[in-house]
């Protein structure tokens, strides 16, 4: 077996390699060949150790070469490892020392990306082992419980700009993948994956570990504030050198890695192991709480830098600001088992509460101040799923959030933040509240109708505007409101789909007049592709949410108009490709429409589409 390392045997190294990969590649090892397999193993072993003997010697390696040998290792733990785990004769504890030498002593970060899929597998291994050997699993866990916590330390380490930021720089932070990621969002993400796998095996060690990172961060962060200073009547922070900034994004990129994690690490305090892990799990959202509040603040990315530097420094800020909400919204289902078990237990009344108020307080902050889009978006985004999951009633007397049903028409809200806020919003209204026998609904009906009429006057003003039935001008200067209007009222429709009657029918009462003024101008932008491609979905959500509500007749109805108006010719041009990509996306969601009617048991509708 050649080892790489002379150009001219390179090749051939290469070649052995992928030979043995592809014999370990099979899963079936006949009898009579086991003895010939443990010895093609060991002696893969002994080359492994040649190779971790000392550092210049990994380093010195073909690239080809060594991710060969990667392959084998990953082969070798996803489908043999049982194999040799059985045999007393064979060095398996060793043998993972020696693949965690060779994961950590490669000198590109892209080689040590690639060994993660190696852990991987291991990981697998041990959680199916210890789920199928029930009368075994403590003792296969205790087996492996030291590689494993060894692990998490190690690729925490090495996934921190403050410890290894020379590597981690090496990949791609701004060209995004099919996968929506960057590089470096890849290689996190990988990070974060392969630590929850361990977390769910070792809670509690491993978040022994997370812990002292994740406070580590969090402290740097929080004194932030005290290089802050004022000059010449602008805040500035008081930084001196290039190296010194360097330092500060660093620390908050670690920081938003660490956000990522804790909020994925919500999952294990939720379920059979809420009440178990209650207490910690209070203290990571208090954390969180006030690294939220911090934020919100002292505003850090409206601060400038005394010095010119290389770095975006309020973009970092704002990311990590947009990180810990991020967390905290991921907490939103642990917090709605805390006031689940508030209402069963009285000694968590008075701290749901004030936790709850105290966590809206500091994000309606981010919503109001408009400072920062993305941040808004971010906030608006937290206060749709608190509203969906924990779904407070107390939330309804908290004035600085029912500020916002007057606010909101004033607040300079992009389209998105708008709709989520609007979501938020009619969440409070149209959603029950939990642990309570009055809900009020006749209140919330009133409030609900004034609140969407204040918001969509100029949409409701078309019906009764002089001429807008023949005036095309008046029909083009609406398009942008009613697309807008159409989305919103959609939102609100489409998140009762799995609500109660009681709330379905609120949803309709408030919304049936959109549904009416939409029906009256489809013939009006029947051949404006944008807008009837949006009164397509519109309907599609409404027949799907509300139509036991909105009645057959009424469906009916809506069915007529639209085979009156976009009948066989709109499609018979689309299917003999005269249109372009717009128009086809009408007609998909006109079939949408027409597919979902005639998939509903009986035979009402049918008729239509015969």
């Amino acid at each position: 077996m050649f080892q790489g390392k002379e150009e001219s045997c390179t090749e051939l190294s290469v070649l052995a390699m992928s030979a043995v990969n592809e014999i370990i590649y099979k899963n079936y090892v006949p009898q009579d060949f086991n003895e010939y397999f443990l010895i093609m193993v060991r002696n893969c072993y002994h080359l492994l150790q040649n190779i971790v003997s000392d550092q210049t010697n990994i380093n010195d390696l073909d690239e080809a070469y060594l991710s060969k040998i990667t392959e084998f290792l990953r082969l070798f733990v996803s489908i043999h490892l049982a194999r040799c785990e059985q045999n007393p004769q064979f060095p398996l504890l060793e043998f993972l020392a020696l693949i965690f030498k060779y994961t950590f002593r490669h000198k590109e970060i892209r080689g040590f990306i690639s060994c993660l899929e190696v852990w991987t597998g291991l990981v697998d291994y041990v959680s199916g082992s210890v789920e199928n050997r029930k009368d075994a699993g403590d003792e296969v866990l205790k087996k492996y419980q030291e590689a494993l916590l060894t692990l998490v330390v190690e690729i925490l380490k090495k996934s921190q700009f403050r410890l290894n930021g020379s590597e981690l720089n090496q990949l791609d932070n701004t060209s995004v993948g099919e996968d929506g990621m960057t590089e470096w969002g890849q290689f996190l993400s990988q990070v974060l994956e392969l630590t929850m796998k361990v977390t769910e095996l070792l809670p509690e060690q491993v978040l022994g570990v997370i812990d002292q990172g994740w406070r580590e961060t969090s402290r740097s962060y929080l004194e932030m504030d005290q290089v802050v200073m004022e000059l010449d009547g602008i805040r500035v922070i008081n930084l001196n050198s290039e190296e010194d900034v360097q330092k500060v994004v660093r620390g908050l990129r670690d920081l938003s890695s660490f956000l990522q994690l804790i909020g994925r690490l919500s999952d294990v305090f939720i379920g059979e192991h809420f009440r178990s892990r209650l207490k910690p799990g209070l203290e990571y959202v208090k954390q969180l709480l006030a690294l939220v509040s911090f934020g919100s603040k002292n505003k850090l990315w409206t601060v400038n830098l005394r010095v010119k530097s290389n770095h975006n420094l309020q973009e970092h800020f704002v990311r990590c600001h947009a990180e810990t909400i991020a967390a905290l919204k991921t907490w939103c289902h642990w917090l709605a088992a805390l006031h689940s078990e508030s209402l069963q237990d009285s000694s968590y009344t008075w701290v749901t509460a004030d936790l709850t108020s105290s966590i809206v307080r500091q994000v309606v902050v981010m919503v109001k101040d408009t400072s920062s889009p993305d941040l808004t978006h971010s906030a608006a985004h937290f206060l749709v799923t608190l509203t969906g999951t924990v779904r407070p009633a107390s939330i309804w007397k908290l004035k600085d959030f029912t500020d916002l049903y007057s606010m909101i028409n004033h607040l300079n809200l992009a389209s998105e933040a708008h709709r989520l806020l609007v979501r938020s919003l009619t969440n409070v209204l149209l959603l029950p509240w939990p642990g309570t026998q009055e809900q009020r609904w006749d209140d919330r009906r009133k409030h609900c109708s004034k609140f969407l009429r204040d918001l969509t006057e100029k949409f409701r003003a078309v019906k009764t505007q002089a001429n807008f039935a023949q005036d095309r001008g008046q029909q083009a200067a609406a398009e942008t409101h009613i697309v807008h209007t159409l989305q919103m009222i959609g939102d609100l429709v489409d998140n009762v789909l799995n609500e109660v009657t009681q709330t379905k029918k609120l949803c309709y009462d408030v919304s049936r007049e959109y549904i009416d003024i939409c029906l009256w101008l489809f013939p009006l932008y029947v051949e404006n592709h944008k807008v009837c491609e949006q009164m397509f979905h519109f309907f599609y959500t409404v027949f799907d949410v509300l139509k036991t509500q909105m009645g057959a007749q009424f469906v009916e109805q809506s069915v007529h108009t639209f085979f009156s108006m976009f009948g066989s010719s709109q499609l018979s041009e689309v299917l003999l490709q005269k249109k372009g990509i717009q128009e086809t996306r009408v007609v998909e969601r006109f079939l949408s429409i027409l597919t979902f009617i005639v998939s509903e048991p009986g035979s009402t509708f049918r008729k239509f589409v015969s």
